[in-house]
């Protein structure tokens, strides 16, 4: 080979280096810019006492927006469910949901989770004994995973029966 053959060869060789380098610039940028979209929603039961309802306090770590946030949780064979205000936490938010519907002092743990979406569509799903389940959009927007809240529910506590 030449001197020119060989530097054809190191010119391609280069070439080749630079784009893998652009191209793994091209994907850190794309994760940390999915990452900056994550909610991380946390959630307590609370009780104030015999006579005041028991409530669940919903906090948004952030960075990203809590979209569709909603829960279903059991306590003392029942059931309560519902969305956080709006439906919407941003990051830093936090909202307190009144659960009057349960008696003022509620038998047992609860069993509960909250699910939400971020602003990319993917599904995040927390339970109050700390698991997490994500859910990629492809999945959650062509509904080859079932994401409703009741089978979100079994997948987290699958030996805990829903009252309906």
């Amino acid at each position: 080979m030449t001197t020119g053959d060989w530097a054809s060869v190191a010119a391609a060789a280069f070439a080749a280096v630079a784009a893998t380098a652009a191209w793994s610039t091209v994907l850190l940028s794309i994760r940390r810019d999915r990452a900056l979209h994550k909610p991380n929603v946390y959630a307590a039961f609370t009780t104030k006492g015999r006579l005041k309802p028991p409530e669940l306090v919903f906090n948004n770590g952030g960075p990203g927006l809590a979209v569709g946030l909603l829960y279903l949780g059991v306590i003392g064979g029942k059931r309560f469910l519902g969305y956080v205000e709006n439906g919407f936490l941003e990051a830093g938010a936090e909202k307190t949901e009144v659960l009057s519907y349960l008696t003022p002092t509620p038998d047992g743990e609860p069993d509960f989770i909250w699910v939400c979406r971020d602003v990319d569509e993917n599904l995040h799903v927390r339970s109050n004994d700390g698991r997490y389940l994500h859910e990629d959009r492809k999945h959650v927007l062509d509904e080859t995973t079932d994401t409703r809240l009741s089978r979100m529910f079994e997948r987290m506590f699958p030996n805990v029966d829903v009252p309906w």
